[in-house]
């Protein structure tokens, strides 16, 4: 934390897939990508144990994915880049060895830049919807740790939701995650419940 009140995080995340396991090279999907964020916020305790935040910042990735699926006589790549502005509320309950915590992600979610090259025709369309448009997303997340003062082990369950059209498919409904959350200095993880991206 920055101070007795105020808090910043900083999360960074690193993908890649490849569904070629055995070598088949007529079906051969692979994507890699990264993920930036930061967020700047306010956290206060109440009673005890309890414990709420408001977080606002920005994420930024970028990705590159290729096709290649010889059935369907569909191969390319696509290369992608967007934008995440996003406000996140959230209440717990904290404790030396355990926290849990209920936090709502409010998003808007812009493409900045989407380029593909020799993919199936229909599939320009969804592209054109996606590009240069603000995608409203609500996303209700439970969050437990366990651990020590210093360091946590995180499980974090998110289910998001839509609010404005398109309604596309481009985004996972829910996924869990696990992580390890560090303090840096020997502070105290238990004042702060940040929520991962």
């Amino acid at each position: 934390s920055l101070s007795e009140r105020i808090g910043f995080q900083m999360n960074y995340m690193s993908l890649k897939y490849d569904n070629n396991v055995s070598g088949n090279t007529l079906d051969n999907n692979s994507m890699n990508g990264n993920y930036y964020a930061s967020a700047l916020g306010y956290f206060n305790p109440i009673g005890k144990h309890g414990v709420f935040e408001l977080y606002g910042g920005i994420g930024l990735s970028d990705q590159h994915h290729v096709y290649v699926n010889s059935y369907a006589n569909l191969t390319g790549t696509a290369d992608l880049n967007f934008t995440k502005l996003f406000l996140q509320p959230a209440l717990g309950l904290t404790y030396n060895s355990f926290d849990i915590a209920l936090s709502t992600r409010i998003y808007s979610l812009r493409y900045d830049n989407i380029y593909s090259s020799s993919l199936a025709i229909a599939n320009y369309e969804n592209f054109n919807a996606l590009q240069g448009k603000d995608h409203v997303f609500l996303e209700p997340a439970l969050t437990i740790r366990t651990g020590w003062r210093v360091m946590k082990f995180q499980f974090q369950y998110v289910y998001a939701n839509k609010l404005n059209p398109p309604y596309l498919h481009f985004y996972e409904k829910s996924h869990v995650s696990l992580g390890l959350l560090l303090s840096l200095g020997g502070s105290d993880n238990s004042k702060q419940l940040k929520n991962k991206d």
